[in-house]
């Protein structure tokens, strides 16, 4: 399965001076597509899987992850929800300036990329997914929250890119199904084109033998 994002309206549970920012960036309730991410170990999986993300930290601005990253954080497991420490580097004017929209309450969506484990995840009753096991892969600070309006305008920009992704697959391999066509193109004209000097030669041969002087 793709790597999955979800966005959730977070909850700052501390944020101290001088100290990082505590927020709640993932529950157990079901989201408003009807997806569920168990948070910890059940009988079907292992629930979030953390040592990778927790070895690096990172922090993007909107999944991008073409700009320098905003600052270093861990996450674990707290009951039913998975809290994230975020210390934004605040020697970068626009790390700083989120921290203080965080910390200040103008901020307080969060959204956590993830990859499902292979055969950890089903169809719910909530007309989603229940994910058993997931690789933590990112978080990211963002704008929308998953209010019912945020969150189809994310989901419909994320099926957008999915489209735009196997669209340029097909016309790549069109393309490649070109240059085929080209190449058997080129190697039949060659071909027609000794075929036709075998024939001027054949015929000259015969001028010759026949004591003709011209063909």
């Amino acid at each position: 399965m793709d790597q999955q994002r979800k966005v959730w309206t977070g909850k700052v549970i501390d944020a101290p001076k001088d100290k990082p920012i505590v927020a709640v960036v993932s529950t157990q309730e079901p989201d408003l597509v009807g997806d569920v991410i168990y948070q910890g170990p059940s009988e079907k999986g292992k629930g979030w899987l953390l040592d990778q993300y927790n070895g690096r930290g990172r922090v993007y601005w909107m999944h991008d992850p073409f700009r320098p990253n905003l600052g270093k954080a861990t996450a674990q497991v707290d009951g039913d929800k998975l809290l994230l420490r975020v210390s934004f580097d605040m020697g970068d004017e626009f790390a700083a300036d989120l921290d203080r929209k965080y910390r200040d309450g103008f901020l307080d969506e969060w959204s956590v990329g993830f990859w499902p484990s292979e055969g950890k995840y089903a169809e719910n009753d909530h007309g989603g997914l229940d994910f058993f096991e997931q690789r933590l892969d990112e978080v990211s600070a963002v704008n929308q929250g998953m209010n019912p309006n945020t969150s189809v305008v994310s989901k419909a920009f994320h099926e957008y890119m999915d489209a735009a992704i196997e669209l340029q697959g097909i016309i790549d391999g069109y393309e490649d199904r070109l240059r085929t066509v080209e190449a058997a193109v080129m190697r039949m004209a060659t071909e027609v084109e000794q075929n036709a000097l075998a024939d001027r030669l054949a015929a000259m041969t015969e001028a010759l033998k026949a004591g003709r002087t011209h063909v």
